[in-house]
């Protein structure tokens, strides 16, 4: 648990179960189910992470970042020996934060639903991403704005999952090693292919030079939550 002002956040370990190296780190926060926890969590951002959260439209994704900006400020502060409010992050070209005083250290975090997961390393990048299951998308605009060719072949050929599944399987892929590196996503989606029904780590296949680092990167992808489908990307 880490405590915020009197309020109680349940932050927990994913268990890596090889799907990832040692030196990746992948926590779970729960989003509570709170009227009150926006007042309190605000209490624990500086002035400009208070604006940004406000920018939100929706109450709901507005607790969300505070949830995840004050559990990252938490697990950063214990691993540096800073005091959390007093680490300073630096954003790169597509919003992707660093920490000032250490560049080296990599993290990354996304939220959906009642869900947030931070992955953090010290020596890999790590990339993440979480989506829910949405089977009212029209997922034939999106998979030609997401998928290659081969991708859509093989979610309509898919058997030990449903379409949506492996479509989201494909989504979280691609924004997690994206993510990874840095990189805008709407931009390279389509530069990355993933095999959709794959199974343990995995590589991706570049199909355009802007994205060749993507090559470099392994994923794993993560069920470990209901109607929700995540990915973790790692590599040097």
């Amino acid at each position: 648990m880490i405590e915020a002002h009197c309020f109680s956040l349940a932050v927990s370990p994913v268990s890596a179960e090889g799907r990832w190296p040692d030196d990746v780190e992948v926590w779970h926060v729960g989003v509570p189910d709170d009227p009150e926890a926006w007042i309190l969590l605000a209490r624990c951002l500086n002035p400009d992470e208070v604006e940004r959260a406000r920018r939100y439209v929706r109450h709901a994704d507005r607790l969300r970042f505070a949830i995840a900006r004050v559990t990252l400020r938490a697990l950063l502060g214990a691993r540096t020996g800073e005091a959390p409010a007093a680490l300073r992050f630096d954003s790169g070209l597509f919003g992707r934060p660093t920490l000032e005083r250490h560049p080296n250290r990599s993290f990354n975090v996304s939220h959906a639903g009642p869900h947030v997961l931070i992955a953090m390393s010290d020596t890999l990048r790590v990339g993440v991403d979480i989506e829910a299951i949405e089977s009212t998308y029209d997922l034939n605009s999106l998979r030609d704005l997401v998928c290659s060719e081969d991708e859509r072949r093989r979610i309509d050929s898919v058997v030990d999952v449903s379409p949506v599944h492996a479509f989201f399987r494909c989504w979280t892929a691609k924004e997690a090693l994206l993510k990874a590196l840095g990189m805008g996503i709407a931009e390279h989606l389509r530069a990355v292919s993933v095999d959709p029904c794959g199974s343990g780590r995995q590589r991706s296949r570049v199909t355009h030079e802007s994205v060749a680092a993507a090559g470099a990167l392994q994923f794993h992808w993560l069920d470990d939550f209901d109607d929700y489908v995540g990915c973790v990307a790692f590599g040097e």
